[in-house]
């Protein structure tokens, strides 16, 4: 018997489940609330493989309102959300969420439609392959010495995090479409990206957060991927 316990896996359609393994999707929409949290399988609708595995750390209650206001971490088209509201008016939040390598095959059992629960051997293989995988949501950049003095972020090994339109040229005449990036999930800042010099082009926030948290040379900045357009960047010290 697994000594972790068997997960709970969550049936999801294309393009939802492709959605999340990319990473431009955190809300999996459901008709009704969980008490669950931790870790759950995610299953591809109709293939009998466990793809990925993610955190879920938390619900909301959604309405037509939230639909239209949070587009970018559930993904629903607006032309497609007074339906989807009717029918699934909750959203379960997903966090650390990693694309297996090799997909774990599992027994369907008949009349599963939303969930399933994997053996304790399916649980126990796809938790090792999670721990294995990389997390599709987060980076990791070390800061130096010249980024603390101008105040920026290094994002040179992090730019594949971001979307592409966000990325522009070396000035602000050549800005891209902005994101939204909070400082240890407070403050926030609308940005892009100068792709030239491989940085956030918005630095007064970063100055202003780099003199509240008093970083060093070599500690680390975790920028985890909240949404389509959403980040947030926080200090892990070394």
């Amino acid at each position: 018997m697994s000594v972790l316990g068997e997960l709970k896996g969550l049936i999801i359609d294309r393009p939802w489940i492709d959605l999340i393994l990319a990473g431009e999707k955190t809300w999996e929409m459901r008709a009704r609330a969980t008490k669950h949290r931790g870790l759950v399988a995610l299953v591809r609708k109709g293939s009998g493989e466990v793809v990925g595995a993610a955190q879920l750390i938390d619900t909301r209650a959604c309405n037509l309102a939230d639909y239209r206001k949070f587009e970018q971490f559930h993904r629903v088209p607006g032309t497609d959300q007074r339906a989807a509201v009717a029918n699934w008016p909750v959203a379960w939040i997903l966090s650390s969420v990693r694309k297996l390598e090799l997909p774990v095959s599992y027994e369907h059992k008949r009349g599963a439609q939303s969930q399933i629960c994997l053996s304790p051997a399916e649980s126990d293989l796809v938790r090792k392959r999670y721990d294995a995988a990389k997390d599709i949501f987060v980076r990791e950049v070390r800061l130096t010495q010249s980024s603390l003095r101008n105040y920026y972020f290094p994002l040179a090994d992090a730019l594949d995090l971001f979307p592409q339109e966000a990325i522009g040229g070396p000035n602000k005449e050549a800005a891209a479409r902005e994101i939204t990036v909070t400082f240890s999930y407070r403050a926030s800042v609308s940005t892009d990206i100068d792709g030239v010099k491989k940085m956030l082009r918005e630095r007064a926030a970063i100055k202003e957060f780099y003199e509240k948290v008093k970083p060093k040379a070599g500690d680390v900045i975790r920028i985890e991927k909240l949404g389509s357009h959403s980040f947030n960047f926080e200090l892990q010290r070394s």
